[in-house]
């Protein structure tokens, strides 16, 4: 298999391009996302600061590696009144379970847990029917409803107790479009767009139509959709649960995001560990991501974690 000669991506990965060189579009196009002012992350954390009677901000904690430093980084380092934010689809292995309870016991912070059923609706259905055609496109459907799920439930959280900032830990170089979208699309050299994105999974749909054989899934799949990729549906769907102080904050696009230090200082302060059958420390909150990356490495040669390390070369 013919591999980029920098940044290692295969010649499966959709779209990609190979120059005289040996070297891949994906590289020759590649951006690195330069950093927000630190200072005015620094001046929305003041804003913030000392406004509830209970806590400044809310922290998203899926139990990784990420979300796990920002809760540290918060609480230890900004001096922050944290109230961490645990959303269970369901299938968080107990190892991120454990990292969950062993952080918010080491930093002394209250944790709230919200769950949703979003995932569990369609993941048995979906995958029975993704059995019956295999089609790459159609890996992401495994998790469906769990973006709405999790985005639904964090405005809950702010909303019931009115806490108008949430610290959020993504920051990890990623491309502007990931493959598992250029894969449901139609031709993966188009724009990403709402419309590219309908027709191609329209297309997969056709193409394996048991997917709508159940009702609960398919509504939980266009609910997905719609979530994901079309910012008035988005608002609407959010409607009773909105928060018109809401501020969602990323540290990571404005401090930066090092690998290196943030697996060492969960690992030495949290007790933070990876999960024993994942050879990465990505990614290591859902059960279904696992078995995602097993899927696309097994039909296309590559998977999440190779895309991931393509963009850290």
């Amino acid at each position: 298999m013919n591999r980029c000669s920098v940044c290692i991506l295969p010649e499966t990965y959709p779209g990609i391009r190979f120059n005289s060189q040996g070297v891949c579009n994906q590289c020759v196009t590649y951006k690195t996302r330069p950093l927000l002012p630190e200072n005015e992350f620094y001046e929305i954390l003041d804003r913030h600061r000392g406004k509830h009677e209970e806590y400044d901000c809310i922290v998203a904690l899926s139990g990784g590696r990420d979300s796990s430093y920002v809760l540290w980084l918060a609480k230890r380092k900004l001096g922050l009144r944290v109230l961490a934010c645990f959303v269970d689809n369901g299938y968080a292995p107990d190892q991120t379970r454990a990292n969950i309870r062993n952080a918010v016991d080491a930093l002394g912070v209250d944790l709230l847990v919200k769950k949703h059923d979003h995932v569990k609706n369609c993941f048995r259905h979906s995958l029975k029917s993704w059995i019956k055609k295999p089609a790459p496109g159609m890996i992401g459907l495994l998790c469906g409803g769990c973006v709405y799920g999790l985005k639904r439930a964090l405005a809950e959280a702010a909303a019931e107790n009115h806490i108008p900032l949430m610290l959020y830990g993504v920051g990890e170089p990623e491309p502007a479009t990931s493959f598992a979208e250029k894969l449901l699309m139609k031709n993966s050299d188009d724009k990403l767009n709402q419309f590219a994105l309908a027709a191609g999974f329209a297309s997969n749909l056709f193409a394996n139509p048991s997917y709508l054989m159940n009702r609960r899934a398919a509504a939980t799949y266009f609910k997905e959709f719609a979530f994901r990729w079309s910012p008035r549906l988005r608002g609407l769907m959010l409607r009773n649960v909105a928060y018109p102080e809401f501020r969602l904050l990323e540290p990571f696009y404005y401090l930066g995001w090092d690998e290196r230090e943030i697996s060492s200082v969960i690992e030495r302060e949290l007790g933070w560990r990876k999960i024993a059958y994942v050879g990465s420390t990505w990614r290591s909150d859902c059960e279904i991501a696992t078995l995602k990356n097993y899927l696309y490495t097994s039909t296309l040669g590559f998977s999440k974690v190779d895309e991931f390390m393509s963009t850290m070369i």
